[in-house]
This record gives C-alpha cells, structure tokens and sequence, in this order.
C-alpha cells in the first residue's frame, strides 16, 4: 500500500527518494502476486488488471522521480512481459471467444498500451525495439489475432495507430529458469513504514516520538487494501 511507504504521512524524514523506491516495491509485490498465482489463471488476471490501473494512477506516479531510471525501467518492461505472458496463456485455454469468462480483455489491454506510451513519451523509458519495450506493439498484436476491440482509454486509437500490430507473436511453451542469470530480489516490506521497528520510526521521526502506537497500528490494519 503506497500510503504505509510515505514518510511524511508520519511526521517523518528518511531520505529523498524513499517514497518513490516504497511505490516501486509496491509494483514489484504486484508482480510477485502474479507469480504467486501460477495455477489460477483467474486470479493473475485480477492481479494484471491492478497492475494497469496501478500504472496509469496518480498514486504511482512518485516512483517516476526515482534516481534509478534503469531499475524502473527494467521493472516496467518485466510489467509489460507479464501481461504477454498473460495473453499468451490465454489463449492456449481458448479464453479469446465472445462467451469467455474474462469480459474486460479490450479495456485491461488498451490500459496496458496506454501505459507503454505514457512511460515512453513522457519520461523516456521503454526505448529501443525490443520486445518488452515495446510491449505495447504485442498487446495490439493479439488484440488483432483475436478481435478484440480496444475500448476505455480516450486516445486509444491514436496510440495503436503508433504502434506495430503486425510484429511476430512467441509461441508460447514452458520455460526453465537459465542456471547462468543472476538471481535478483524484488518486493517485500523494506519501505513500508509499519513494518519498521518502533526505534527505527523513532529514529525518522521529527519529534523523535514513534508514530505508530497500537492504537493508529490497529487503525490502519481495518484500513480497505489498496495500492
């Protein structure tokens, strides 16, 4: 929840760019929710509709002002992979037909291209011709193979007008894990203020008073889950 990672809702100081890393942990917990889900297409794909929407709302706009462009970069494009691999296992279930269970293919993959433009033209990440730069180039790709009508966002058309619906889609198969990558954490709770110790809130805080008693603890626990 991006709210538990911003210090100055707690009268803290901690460093410039701690709220932008806690709102990248929280996209990258979102992924791990994905991954967490394999086995039930039906909740991954809740799991990518919050990720689109998480993108494109102002709540995640402070990890935009990170000074690790690569790190969100990457983690972007590992977003916009997802989502292929999304598609992809879709559609060996044959859940691309008008009696599909799924009744929000065209806004959820409209959002998604909507976020590769937006990240790409607006603060200059998703450069290059790879594919998970341009994921967006791929979502409209199945969007044609499937019919799909791309609906919700505005400028929708302008945006798969700017993009390459005809690039070659992977075949999906299963894949092993390379033994030579290097192995990299994501996630967790390293910004998420309630998880602190209480000295280490202590040690932020302007007063130098904890914060979080029991009492605001237990508050925010009955608080609605939302990024």
């Amino acid at each position: 929840m991006t709210y538990l990672r911003r210090p100055d809702m707690f009268d803290m100081c901690i460093y410039n760019d701690f709220y932008s890393y806690g709102i990248l942990e929280v996209l990258e917990n979102l992924l791990l929710d994905y991954v967490e889900a394999e086995g039930n297409w039906k909740e991954q794909w809740d799991v990518c509709q919050t990720i689109a929407w998480f993108l494109l709302d102002h709540s995640s706009e402070p990890m935009q002002m990170m000074d690790d462009s690569d790190r969100l970069d990457a983690t972007i494009q590992l977003a916009g992979r997802v989502f292929l691999s999304m598609l992809a296992l879709l559609g060996t279930k044959d859940l691309f037909t008008p009696t599909s269970q799924i009744k929000d293919f065209g806004l959820v993959m409209a959002l998604n291209m909507k976020a590769g433009r937006s990240y790409r033209d607006d603060i200059s990440l998703l450069q290059g011709q790879s594919q998970a730069a341009r994921f967006d180039n791929h979502v409209l790709a199945y969007a044609k193979k499937h019919f799909v009508p791309l609906v919700g966002a505005s400028d929708i058309d302008d945006i798969a007008t700017a993009c390459n619906g005809a690039v070659k889609l992977p075949v999906a198969m299963q894949t092993k894990p390379d033994p030579a990558s290097k192995s990299v954490k994501i996630g967790g709770d390293k910004y998420d203020i309630m998880a602190m110790s209480s000295a280490e809130r202590k040690g932020h805080s302007f007063d130098k008073k904890d914060p979080l008693g029991k009492r605001e603890i237990g508050a925010l626990k009955m608080v609605p889950m939302r990024a």
